[in-house]
């Protein structure tokens, strides 16, 4: 049970809530963490030297308790960020009720420790393996968090015949966006005061005709128009990154987007990269130049996008600084919306937990298969999660290679000291192939031949599973003969 725990919360957090955001994929994390958090507090409880029904009992109890404190008071959220900041960084711990769906887990937990109690030291041993590898997902399971948001361009705006972005600091152009320049803050003039005079008072003037006041620069607006062509306008797509334009004020096209499914790639990049989560189309502005108009478009963690005097737009992303000066825009740093290196590694656990899976299915049998699959699985598991997250890689990553390195190892020896030759060629082929094509989808998503992950994830489950089922079925019939 521990050991399926911790694969639901890995595929569940990595796969499945991302490509099917709902109730149920949003629930299930907790659910897996709850099952095996009280088996984490009750071995801590035992290296302190009590052990027994009361220390399952009250591991159960205080899970139950910390997590309804979690996620339903501000204080209890507000702690528990703050535990978590200190292991893995900036960290924010959600308060949500609505979480307290999953405690009926924590009977599934007390089952689990009810079957299991009184076993033999081997038992003990697999348990404590397992409390290893659940170490670094046990906050996971219990609380969502976000890092903090970083590079992003959110205000853009026309001035004085410039365009202006800003990034921290403010950037200024006066070519219609091919060359930039930094606009530092200028210091505030500081002036003695002057000596006190004295003098008799004057009467005041008579009240001057009031000014009409200053048009405020709107910033981050969705929407302008060219002003010698009042009709002839652009405007954001919210939550996209998208632009839409019109020529009579009526009727909308699209003038310029980046799919769903890339953006969807760039927003689960943008950790890795530095860059704020929030990647749509924010605000625009539009300036009349020579020969035609430009269009700048601010793109939270995708940078800027710029339509030129020709009508050709391109992702221009964040400006690029050298012996600083700005480089000229056509040099700046775009994020990539492919990336097969990306998720190359996740691939390779994925494809080793789908082969560890179909070559036990297969054999059914055998000491060495009984820890094999297991280790592999979890470590293979703990790896992807770990990789996926970018947390605590440093503390259980080599955690999850070394327990692959033993689990495949096993998985051989199980291979080669299995009595029906004919049945581990069969299933090992089955297992090898099934661990190639199932990870397949995700890279090709990654490659953008594959616009969406729920598709790409769907595929990746169906192929597991088949490989699986066919191994069994595989071994059963060379078994039969």
């Amino acid at each position: 049970m521990t050991l399926l725990a911790v694969v639901v919360l890995a595929v569940n957090d990595h796969l499945l809530k991302p490509a099917f955001t709902g109730l149920l994929t949003g629930k299930l994390s907790d659910f897996a963490g709850l099952v095996f958090a009280p088996a984490l507090l009750a071995v801590a409880l035992a290296a302190l030297g009590w052990a027994g029904e009361r220390a399952a009992a009250l591991s159960v109890l205080a899970t139950g308790v910390g997590f309804a404190l979690v996620k339903t008071t501000s204080v209890g959220a507000a702690g528990a960020s703050a535990v978590w900041s200190a292991v893995s960084g900036p960290s924010v711990i959600l308060a949500d009720p609505g979480d307290l769906l999953a405690l009926p887990a924590l009977a599934v937990s007390w089952a689990v420790h009810v079957r299991t109690r009184g076993s033999g030291p081997g038992a003990r041993w697999v348990r404590f393996v397992r409390v290893l590898v659940v170490v670094p997902l046990a906050v996971l399971a219990t609380a969502a968090t976000s890092a903090p948001a970083e590079r992003s361009v959110r205000d853009v705006w026309v001035e004085d015949g410039r365009l202006f972005f800003s990034e921290g600091y403010d950037f200024a152009s006066r070519d219609g966006g091919l060359t930039w320049e930094r606009i530092d803050p200028e210091p505030v003039p500081t002036t003695p005061s002057p000596t006190p005079t004295y003098a008799t008072p004057t009467p005041p003037s008579p009240p001057a005709t009031p000014l009409p006041p200053v048009p405020e620069v709107p910033y981050g607006q969705p929407s302008a128009c060219l002003p010698s062509q009042p009709t002839h306008c652009y405007r954001v797509v919210p939550g996209r990154l998208a632009v839409q334009e019109t020529d009579d004020g009526r009727t909308w096209r699209t003038a310029w987007e980046v799919s769903e499914g890339r953006t969807d790639f760039l927003r689960r990049q943008s950790f890795n990269r530095g860059l704020d989560p929030r990647i749509e189309s924010i605000g625009l502005a539009v300036q009349e130049v020579a020969g035609g108009h430009v269009v700048l478009v601010a793109n939270g963690g995708d940078g800027l996008t710029l339509r030129n005097a020709q009508g050709e737009w391109h992702r221009a992303g964040f400006p690029k600084i050298v012996d600083g000066r700005v480089a000229p825009m056509a040099e700046w740093r775009v994020p990539d919306a492919t990336d097969v290196g990306a998720y190359g590694t996740r691939a390779v656990y994925t494809g080793l937990l789908v082969f560890a899976l179909a070559l036990g299915a297969g054999l059914l049998s055998g000491r060495a298969l009984y820890w094999g699959v297991p280790l592999t699985v979890l470590g293979a598991a703990l790896g992807l999660t770990l990789n996926s997250m970018d947390l605590l890689v440093l503390l259980a990553g080599p955690l999850s290679i070394v327990m692959l390195i033993i689990g495949v190892v096993l998985l051989l020896v199980a291979a080669s000291t299995f009595p029906d030759g004919r049945r581990v060629l069969s299933c090992g082929g089955v297992a090898v192939l099934s661990a190639l094509l199932a990870p397949l989808p995700l890279v090709v998503w990654a490659s953008g031949a594959l616009d969406g992950l729920r598709i790409a994830a769907l595929l990746t489950i169906l192929l597991a599973a088949a490989g699986v089922a066919t191994s069994y079925l595989v071994g059963r019939a060379v078994a039969l003969r």
